[in-house]
């Protein structure tokens, strides 16, 4: 029989369809992201406290500057912090993508592709615009 996996934080899975349990892990998350960045704590705490408030470019600002703390928190909810991060080699764990993918590289090659598809794009806009100049 295995063990079921451990939580972080005392926290167990049934805590993660209570509503108190929720509120805990929340607790949690705001200790986490104050002790890693405390002026992007007092933002949330902010935006939460009065979130009409809040500009949508704002929000969008606010949720990207949270995603890294996030994903900090849940990586380590479960004990997979060495699994999250530039360090990760895939010690711990196999791509989910399929047998032989790296994630990162991946998501590398995507980034190349958009990037060459944006430079294609404005050579052929700068090169339409040149052949048409005025005409004499």
């Amino acid at each position: 029989m295995s063990r079921p996996l451990a939580l972080a934080h005392g926290l167990t899975f049934a805590d993660l369809h209570s509503h108190g349990g929720l509120t805990r892990i929340d607790a949690l998350f705001g200790e986490h992201l104050r002790a890693a960045d405390a002026g992007l704590a007092d933002r949330l705490a902010a935006g939460r406290a009065v979130p009409d408030a809040l500009a949508a470019k704002a929000e969008a600002d606010l949720l990207l500057a949270l995603a890294p703390h996030v994903e900090d928190f849940l990586a380590d909810l479960p004990n997979l912090a060495r699994c999250v991060g530039p360090d990760c080699k895939g010690q711990w764990h196999k791509p989910v993508r399929g047998p032989g993918l790296d994630p990162a590289a991946e998501r590398d090659d995507a980034t190349d592709r958009f990037r060459k598809a944006v430079q294609a794009q404005r050579e052929a806009t700068e090169g339409q615009g040149q052949s048409e100049g005025p005409t004499p």
